[in-house]
């Protein structure tokens, strides 16, 4: 397909392009005719919605017969579906009067699609009056256009000139006929805008009922349509929302009914104006609707502590409330009431904690101070919608330390031979008991003797000693028992120490110079009469 003819102005533009080239899109405003049946005389339809009216020059065949554009079944080539302007063809054969389009305000820009069937060329001119014929903005120029009734063909056309008012369409066939469609003025170049507001993106959290806040809107004034989506991250398909066509100024879009979901989710806000100019916003928000429950990693379950207890673990979410973040404490237990905090200081704590100290609680001194028993720590965290994760630990306290005492020998007994060193070892929670000797009493000197994990006595059997391969000399006896309470955070346990001298030696050997002589008779009786204690 060719183009007949070529404009002969610079000043202003009509073009015509080839027929390869695809329909003009459209613009805004824009009539496509669609929504009125075939048949319809068109005169002012268009004048209220779009200040548009049409008309022909001239009369039909007869002369006195009135000519109307009128709606056409658009046929192949027409840039809309079914729908096209085309005029009356009468006599019966045609009407030959000029094509005419009225605008109640100027534009600088107007688009249609040209379409005929029966061949010839066709003149487009366009006028700055209503009334046209005055002043021509555009000196006559043709357009080729070829077709026929089976095949009509339809040209995009745009005429710019400042201030138009009228177009005219005349053509050089009296029998072609001609027709148009998709007729706007002055596109709107500008996107509309789509925005967020509110919820707080990506680091904002969100609960309950939500409103999402948000722009809809086209500054340019021209008609908007948009919808809502929402999905999870990492989920595939998009979740439709809500569509309107009423704009929206940083206002309410929708309520978000957040019913059984959380995590991190997209929401996507997509606007379109009137003449199909696309804008498209995406929001990431976190929706909270459980906090993630607490752990206490210290002390472990049915530990044993005392002194001050550390306690250790973490309580975080996504979403946590300031300044109330946690609250710690504990309860005696069977009966687990009532809760006390570990530290009357603090009725809460803000802040997140991974594996770290929540808080200190003496057990010994103090408002929480408490006797040895069983008891159960709580430590609750809540988040910024009110909910509330809950985590406890049962643990008993101890801080009595264990008893070790050695009943025999006495302190200070000479001995020899075996000798069956006896006593007492005893603790609720006895890790375990140590019974050592050393002459010397330094560190590296002890010999352990005898060493056990149950409680002995009282006055029980410890050791059956030998001491018969010894050196007589003094010996020191120590009876070590420690505990599995945990103090201080796990820094110690409880120990206990009970030691006694005793003398290894002959019976008689009073002075111990390893013989019996008459010496060890004058030594006993120094010592007795000078009150040796």
């Amino acid at each position: 397909m060719s183009i007949l003819g070529t404009p002969r102005s610079l000043a202003a533009h009509v073009m015509a392009a080839l027929a390869a080239s695809p329909l003009l899109a459209q613009t805004c405003p824009v009539i496509d005719f669609e929504n009125l049946a075939a048949g319809t005389a068109v005169t002012n339809q268009y004048a209220a919605s779009h200040g548009v009216t049409f008309s022909l020059v001239g009369t039909g065949c007869p002369v006195a017969t009135p000519a109307f554009c009128r709606i056409i079944s658009a046929g192949a080539g027409t840039s809309s579906p079914t729908r096209a302007l085309g005029r009356d063809q009468s006599c019966p054969d045609f009407y030959s009067g000029d094509f005419v389009i009225t605008f109640s305000s100027p534009h600088d820009e107007v688009h249609f699609n040209l379409g005929n069937w029966g061949g010839g060329t066709y003149t487009v001119e366009a006028f700055d009056a209503a009334g046209g014929g005055a002043v021509n903005l555009v000196d006559t120029t043709t357009v080729g256009l070829m077709g026929d009734a089976a095949t009509p063909v339809y040209y995009p056309i745009v005429v710019s000139a400042p201030g138009i008012r009228r177009i005219e369409i005349s053509h050089s066939v009296g029998g072609a006929e001609v027709a148009i469609d998709d007729l706007g003025w002055d596109p709107d170049t500008t996107a509309p805008t789509a925005a967020f507001t509110s919820p707080p993106a990506e680091g904002g959290c969100v609960c309950n009922l939500v409103p999402i806040i948000g722009t809809a809107l086209d500054t340019d004034g021209t008609g908007v349509r948009w919808s809502l989506h929402r999905r999870g991250v990492g989920a595939g398909a998009w979740t439709s929302i809500a569509t309107s066509s009423t704009p929206v100024d940083n206002a309410q879009l929708v309520v978000w009914n957040t019913t059984a979901l959380e995590g991190y989710y997209t929401w996507r806000l997509t606007v379109t104006n009137d003449c199909g100019l696309v804008s498209t916003a995406t929001w990431l928000v976190y929706l909270e609707r459980e906090l993630a429950a607490p752990t206490i990693r210290y002390p472990g379950a049915g530990a044993t502590v005392g002194g001050i207890v550390c306690v250790d673990g973490t309580v975080w979410d996504k979403c946590p409330r300031s300044p109330d973040t946690y609250t710690v404490e504990f309860a005696p237990l069977p009966a687990g009431v009532p809760y006390v905090r570990v530290d009357p200081l603090f009725a809460a704590y803000d802040g997140t904690v991974v594996n770290d100290p929540y808080a200190l609680w003496n057990t010994r001194i103090g408002g929480a101070a408490v006797a040895d028993g069983n008891y159960r720590i709580r430590v609750t965290g809540y988040d910024e919608c009110g909910d509330a994760g809950i985590a406890t630990q049962d643990v008993v306290i101890d801080n009595t330390p264990p008893m070790g005492i050695i009943t025999a020998p006495e302190a200070c007994a000479g001995v020899g031979g075996v000798v069956a060193v006896r006593g007492t070892v005893s603790d609720a929670h006895l890790d375990r008991w140590t019974l050592q000797y050393s002459r010397g009493g330094g560190d590296a000197d002890w010999v352990t003797l005898n060493s056990g994990v149950a409680n002995v006595g009282p006055n029980g059997l410890l050791h059956n000693w030998d001491t018969t391969l010894l050196d007589p000399c003094d010996y020191v006896l120590r009876l070590i028992v420690t505990d599995t309470s945990s103090l201080n955070c796990g820094a110690s346990n409880h120990r206990v120490e009970y030691t006694l001298a005793v003398s290894v030696g002959c019976p008689g050997d009073f002075n111990q110079s390893g013989a019996v002589t008459v010496q060890d008779v004058f030594d006993f009786l120094t010592a007795y009469f000078a009150g040796c204690p």
